[in-house]
């Protein structure tokens, strides 16, 4: 049997949190995938994240997701996601989810890449 050194076992951290369980399956400078179970009832802080969006999608249950204008306490918006439905929020935007019945979900955290994110070292073109 031949082993790929491409291949990597990875080991999943699981955090016990208030609201239920995350299983940080996927960790790196730009990325972060979690598989989360939130029980009925079970909710996160009220937060922001300065560079990363953060990404819900339902695998089984219904989600809450409320957004707040910057130090206050009543939610602006809410918006309620049920199984394979998914939400985007946008870094800087203070947010909290709150399980409306026992929920199992995918939380994807991503950053945003500049577009002036290279460095050319010369000029593409075409061969003659």
């Amino acid at each position: 049997m031949s082993i790929d050194k491409n291949i990597h076992i990875v080991k999943i951290k699981h955090e016990e949190k208030l609201w239920g369980m995350n299983h940080v399956m996927h960790l790196d400078g730009i990325f972060q995938a979690c598989h989360i179970t939130i029980k009925k009832g079970g909710f996160c802080s009220n937060h922001k994240h300065h560079h990363k969006w953060n990404q819900f999608y339902v695998i089984k249950g219904k989600l809450a997701v409320q957004t707040y204008k910057e130090g206050n306490a009543t939610p602006d918006s809410i918006f309620f996601i049920g199984p394979n439905e998914s939400i985007k929020v946008m870094p800087g935007i203070n947010h909290k989810f709150h399980a409306l019945e026992d929920t199992e979900a995918i939380e994807i955290y991503s950053t945003t890449v500049s577009e002036d994110d290279i460095l050319r070292e010369d000029t593409g073109g075409m061969m003659e």
